[in-house]
């Protein structure tokens, strides 16, 4: 294919770039090849677009990318964690889940609740839950559900307190996630159901 771009002529010679920066990225997963094709095409087609705007991103912005293309899952986990954790709760409505910085720029991602529930057959109100998301598990940390919990949460907020990670390192857990998620697509694809974008927050 690269080949075919280099003695192509016209769209058809975009067309075969493209198609070959696509294979470096799935299935031959040769990013750094891919990059230098991706540069290529936005200096060899500059008034052309390309899909794959995603590995050009700072690395704020590829958080931001891939932690909207997946939140819904994690919501999906945080709201299963939620049952097994608690039988006897049902939620009325859905944890939101975001990416939060602290003031030294280190990163952590965070579910959160704020609402009613049932518990058996009553109705409790303005009752909030938060968790951390990590090493893949989530750790309640913060509630008002009971005395017992909030300082069972309490103290697990001290015990993984320092627990945070550096910008690089969340791009990584992120696109593991996406993978494990949805590992027939890239890190550029969107899935085809997803609910509304979350938010990356400064503290």
């Amino acid at each position: 294919l690269f080949q075919a771009y280099q003695t192509g002529t016209g769209k058809e010679k975009a067309d075969f770039l493209i198609q070959d920066i696509d294979i470096l990225i799935r299935p031959l997963k040769n990013m750094g090849l891919a990059k230098e094709r991706i540069s290529l095409f936005e200096k060899t087609f500059p008034a052309l677009k390309h899909p794959f705007n995603y590995y050009s991103l700072p690395i704020d912005q590829r958080i931001q990318s891939v932690f909207d293309r997946i939140s819904f899952k994690l919501v999906e986990q945080v709201t299963l964690h939620m049952k097994e954790e608690f039988p006897q709760i049902t939620l009325v409505s859905k944890p939101t889940v975001e990416v939060k910085r602290n003031t030294a720029g280190d990163l952590r991602i965070i579910a959160r609740y704020r609402g009613d529930l049932l518990l058996s057959a009553d109705r409790l109100d303005n009752v909030f839950f938060v968790l951390w998301w990590i090493d893949g598990q989530w750790i309640l940390v913060d509630t008002n559900l009971t005395q017992e919990r909030q300082k069972y949460a309490s103290s697990m907020r001290k015990k993984y307190e320092a627990v945070v990670l550096p910008p690089a390192k969340m791009l990584e857990v992120l696109e593991g996630q996406f993978n494990q998620f949805f590992p027939d697509q890239s890190f550029h694809e969107s899935p085809s159901v997803k609910s509304p974008p979350q938010k990356m927050a400064d503290e």
